[in-house]
């Protein structure tokens, strides 16, 4: 009798702790995917960005003239989202905070405005290039990245 309890608590002990592993592995798993979203997401907007520059603002920065209204009101946007997407990430925050990733883009932003040649506009490709991949490298690992 007591070898048949001893073996029937063993099974429910064991059925509940696959149930909690198996809880605690989904959840895991989930928190990897929302990483992976919002990287994607960050990405994006960063890259809609950094398109609406090279496109309306890196023929005026080379040829020193000022930006056409309608192209200031698309580059303002572009800018607004990708700032937006930079503050309010949940799973990503920490290495957004981390990385300084929104002091870099808002300072290659700056930079790239007050440049004047060709190596303002490879500095400000190298800072998104190099932002991108830290997005990516944290939105792929569990945990933050950068301690």
């Amino acid at each position: 009798m007591a070898t048949a309890l001893v073996g029937i608590a063993s099974m429910i002990i064991g059925i509940i702790l696959t149930h909690i592993l198996s809880r605690y592995g989904q959840a895991n798993q989930w928190t990897l995917e929302q990483k992976r979203l919002e990287g994607r997401e960050l990405i994006g907007a960063l890259t809609e960005h950094y398109d609406a520059i090279m496109y309306y603002l890196a023929p005026s920065v080379a040829k020193n003239v000022a930006v056409n209204p309608d192209a200031q009101s698309q580059l303002d946007d572009a800018r607004r989202k990708a700032l937006r997407a930079l503050r309010d990430r949940i799973y990503l925050a920490s290495d957004v905070k981390k990385g300084n990733i929104l002091k870099r883009w808002i300072e290659a932003f700056h930079a790239f405005k007050e440049g004047d040649d060709s190596e303002t506009v490879d500095a400000f490709q190298k800072e998104y290039e190099a932002i991108c991949n830290l997005i990516v490298k944290a939105a792929r690992q569990k945990g933050t990245i950068l301690r």
